[in-house]
């Protein structure tokens, strides 16, 4: 059908999925109703990322919107951030870890992008830092149990936690944090451990592996075991582990050292492919550029619970301006579909009817859909779950409301 007809309305993407080593051999397949086909499958992309647009009625997504931007994203979007969706959505099946990682913010990824093109350097090059001059804040929110360290604890309990460990290159650590403790300790001792030489860690993920540490420290010294010798590995004894209950969320601000452990999760985040690895993969590493970034205080705010906003509707605190993330449950009924502008809807369970400027689209399990800005407000109906991805608002409560439907662009 031809895209003229039904830009107006509801358009159905197909979305690809992303290959890597730490994903999961089924559980994106069993989503998307599929065949495993033996690869790890690790991310579905949701999304005009030029790295891997969905497809609408034979059109990649990015090519729409550069054909016509204020129907899809509509003029407010486009002031804002250019023609383009600021917002990516995915599914993350994580068997394996990721890499430890931490995403710039808008000033470092503008000029870290423009450092890289001055150098000449190609986008596949493995000295290349920046893929985009983005920023990369994200928020993931479970679908399973879902294992993460993210951030880091506090100075003086990891100090506590230190003590009780039988290995002696570690105790300095400890000191350094009871000295300072404060952001500026837990730098210090990060960028210390960085600093060892390589024999220096491998004696360390080696006594770890072995010896007896508190319960709080096992996840991170199952990591030292299995990447013995890892610098990485050994510095997530700093940070805080959790384990996501299916609907809670953790937010990853930029600078926070993260890497998901495993389990699936729904994720929204900035448009962006850049990441600083530290440890934990093969791919390239680049510590001082991830020091340069790295955020060091413990922020106890980065778990988030969904907030309601109305009968079937609940929002997710993104703390990002750049996108909004809701959770739709109709049940029986009818939910308005919140956010405005374009929005991304991606279903995880059931089957919704979406209704939007008089015309109706079918979404089932594993199916998406982008509704554009010149759809103007839109219902779900069904019971389904349905996962909604819209550019960030200050309060993310008062974007649940019916929009004013913008005026066709002239």
């Amino acid at each position: 059908m031809s895209l003229a007809g039904v830009l107006d309305g509801v358009l159905a993407l197909e979305c690809p999925v992303r290959m890597y080593a730490w994903g999961s051999l089924t559980a994106l397949p069993e989503l998307l109703g599929s065949e495993p086909d033996g690869t790890p499958q690790a991310e579905l992309w949701v999304g005009d990322h030029p790295a891997a647009p969905a497809v609408t009625g034979g059109t990649p997504l990015n090519r729409l919107v550069a054909e016509r931007p204020d129907e899809v994203l509509g003029s407010g979007l486009r002031s804002r951030h250019g023609d383009r969706l600021p917002f990516l959505l995915k599914v993350l099946a994580v068997a394996r870890p990721l890499s430890l990682q931490v995403h710039p913010d808008a000033t470092a990824a503008a000029e870290g992008f423009a450092a890289d093109e001055a150098a000449g350097l190609a986008p596949k090059d493995p000295a290349r830092r920046y893929t985009d001059p983005y920023p990369k804040p994200e928020i993931a929110v479970a679908l399973t149990p879902f294992e993460a360290f993210v951030g880091f604890r506090s100075p003086l309990r990891t100090a506590e936690l230190l003590r009780q460990v039988p290995v002696r290159r570690l105790q300095s650590v400890a000191d350094m944090l009871e000295a300072r403790p404060d952001e500026h300790g837990v730098r210090a001792a990060v960028e210390d451990l960085f600093a060892r030489p390589d024999d220096r860690m491998a004696a360390i993920t080696s006594a770890l592996s072995f010896g007896d540490v508190p319960p709080e420290l096992r996840p991170a010294q199952q990591l030292c075991a299995a990447y013995p010798g890892d610098h990485g590995a050994v510095v997530t004894l700093l940070m805080q582990h959790c384990v996501l209950a299916p609907g809670d969320a953790v937010r990853v601000p930029a600078g926070v050292p993260h890497t998901y452990q495993r389990g699936m999760a729904v994720e929204v985040m900035s448009a962006s492919d850049n990441v600083l690895r530290g440890g934990l993969t093969p791919k390239h590493v680049d510590v001082p550029e991830l020091l340069s970034v790295l955020r060091t205080d413990p922020d106890p705010r980065l778990l988030v619970g969904p907030r309601p906003l109305g009968p079937g509707i609940c929002g997710y605190d993104t703390g990002a301006p750049e996108f909004a993330l809701w959770r739709v449950q109709p049940g029986q009924g009818t939910a308005p579909l919140p956010g405005e502008g374009p929005r991304l809807l991606l279903c995880t369970d059931g089957t919704a009817e979406v209704t939007a400027a008089g015309a109706a689209g079918r979404l089932r399990r594993g199916r998406a859909a982008l509704v554009p800005a010149c759809a103007g407000p839109a219902e779900l109906r069904g019971d389904a779950t349905v996962w909604v991805a819209a550019e960030g608002h200050p309060d993310p409560g008062q974007d649940v409301r019916r929009p004013e439907r913008p005026g066709r662009p002239r």
